[in-house]
């Protein structure tokens, strides 16, 4: 199967909305989806669809025809966006690492090209980036994976709604858990997917059992109860944990779980957050007052993560659970 890809200059094209004499120019590349490799075969415009569709973003008009997509820029960005071709972007997104496991392959990213830059954009409004000269560090951050694990959370709510009948009166939301070591990036995932669903007309919102502490006055009680024991004895921890399935577990359908080969990369996450909390001129722990407080977590870590890893959240069900495993810079791995 043959993909076309528009890659010619931007001021190729008319950005005047009402213009009729929007000028083409031959497309420049052809991707064979079988080995994936550009070529320019000096294609014209005779086999060309006459069927184009349009949608804005700002600035921006892409164009699709068929499987034909032409990006157009204002030529005093030209020479930047040309840095970022979308087939350059195409490539990019079909190496991440996520692509096979969020449920996506390479015609599926050619097929809906426009869908992940539409995201892409709108994440990079969100994030305060510039769409047309992200570092590689960026790119990954959003096309490897905020991206491909929204789009994942798309597919999901699909599934989740057809088990409805068309004519249902309400059907309930489907909760997605999200589950991490701290400082591991959850927040800003969870961040992310909430805009990027409130962006596209759906209604989402977010929580944190973090949200739900004991008060100070119960948390001294709870220390003086057990005194000289730094963490609760773990049986009173498996005991207590059991309240939680009936609390939050039993009401999530889908599970996102952020999985780290080594729990010390957290030390050095969580002060990374503390520093940059001093440096605005926010209260923030020392260093030495980050290593006591991550190091009472460690404990936990080490009996509960590798089942978690193994098994998944308990109810949580292996074809609803994406586990996303992550470096030390809390970039994807696979």
């Amino acid at each position: 199967m043959i993909q076309l890809l528009r890659l010619g200059t931007p001021s190729a094209l008319n950005l005047n909305p009402k213009a009729d004499n929007r000028s083409t120019q031959p497309f420049k590349f052809v991707r064979n989806v079988a080995d994936n490799k550009f070529v320019n075969p000096g294609f014209t415009t005779a086999s060309w669809s006459s069927r184009v569709v349009e949608f804005g973003f700002d600035r921006k008009r892409w164009l699709m025809s068929g499987q034909m997509l032409a990006m157009a820029l204002p030529s005093k960005v030209a020479s930047s966006a040309m840095v970022s071709s979308v087939a350059d972007l195409y490539e990019f997104i079909c190496r991440g690492p996520l692509l096979e496991k969020t449920g996506s392959n390479l015609q599926e990213v050619a097929d809906t090209i426009d869908r992940w830059i539409e995201c892409g954009i709108q994440l990079c409004r969100l994030l305060g980036l510039n769409e047309l000269l992200l570092t590689e560090a960026q790119k990954v951050r959003v096309y490897h994976y905020y991206v491909p694990v929204y789009l994942w959370c798309e597919r999901e709510l699909l599934q989740h709604r057809a088990k409805f009948k068309d004519d249902a009166e309400e059907i309930p939301p489907l909760v997605f858990g999200v589950s991490a070591p701290q400082g591991s990036g959850k927040t800003t995932l969870v961040y992310a997917l909430d805009y990027l669903f409130n962006r596209t007309g759906r209604k989402a919102a977010s929580i944190s059992i973090d949200d739900f502490y004991l008060t100070a006055a119960d948390q001294a009680n709870l220390s003086g109860e057990y005194a000289g024991n730094n963490l609760l004895e773990l049986e009173a921890v498996n005991r207590n944990l059991e309240s939680y399935y009936d609390a939050w577990e039993m009401f999530i359908g889908s599970w996102i779980i952020i999985k780290v080969d080594d729990t010390q990369w957290v030390y050095e996450w969580r002060l990374q957050a503390e520093i940059a909390m001093r440096e605005d001129g926010k209260p923030g722990m020392s260093d030495e007052e980050v290593a006591d407080f991550v190091s009472r977590y460690m404990p936990a870590y080490k009996a509960y993560l590798p089942v978690l890893y193994s098994d998944g959240p308990r109810g949580s069900k292996p074809e609803h659970t994406l586990v996303v495993e992550v470096d030390e810079n809390r970039n994807p791995l696979g």
